[in-house]
């Protein structure tokens, strides 16, 4: 790809009959790659969407995994600032709420003590002179520490918004505690985690 993030706006001409055809199938929960449990979840697949993603990239992808999330106020994540390496080289959202409803957006952040900004690789690691093991201990006590975090960037919600950017930048939706009461009015995206067929 040739930017490291990319943001559009009006994204799908059928973003409001995507939403209203989620929000009536419901939601339920599923075992995400790193073995948790995810609340909110509902895998209709849409193509359109996905050739929506390879025209906004300029690519053809490959997807790894793709489904609709809800969050309702309280549903605090696993880790408020992670990275997503683990699902594919890239993520996507997009942004399936309301107007009225669109609260915070996704912020990206560097850690403060390393001053980096996304997942380094085992070489990345070695060079530095830190081993995988504590480097991976150090981050499960400090994602969720803030003191710990500056926000580099930040992109607000809006409805029918799209972004992309690398798995491996640090990132959080923001504020971490989503909103609303139920599918009607909760915070609802589309995630994409694809990879780029060269």
């Amino acid at each position: 790809m040739k930017k490291s993030m990319i943001v559009v706006d009006d994204f799908s001409p059928d973003a409001l009959s995507i939403r209203d055809t989620v929000v009536a199938e419901g939601f339920g929960t599923e075992k995400g790659p790193d073995g948790l449990d995810y609340t909110g979840i509902n895998q209709h697949q849409f193509p359109q969407l996905i050739a929506l993603l390879e025209k906004a990239v300029e690519r053809k992808v490959l997807p790894r995994l793709s489904c609709f999330r809800l969050n309702l106020a309280g549903e605090n994540p696993h880790s408020w600032i992670h990275s997503d390496d683990i699902c594919a080289k890239y993520a996507s959202v997009l942004y399936l709420n309301l107007p009225g409803q669109c609260q915070g957006g996704t912020a990206f952040w560097t850690h403060t003590g390393l001053g980096i900004d996304r997942m380094p690789s085992a070489e990345d690691l070695k060079r530095a002179g830190y081993s995988e093991s504590w480097f991976c201990t150090m981050m499960k006590r400090e994602w969720n520490d803030l003191t710990f975090w500056k926000q580099n960037s930040f992109v607000g919600m809006k409805f029918n918004r799209f972004i992309t950017y690398p798995t491996s930048l640090f990132h959080s939706r923001f504020p971490f505690d989503p909103f609303g009461t139920s599918a009607v009015d909760g915070r609802l995206i589309w995630v994409c985690f694809y990879d780029v067929i060269e």
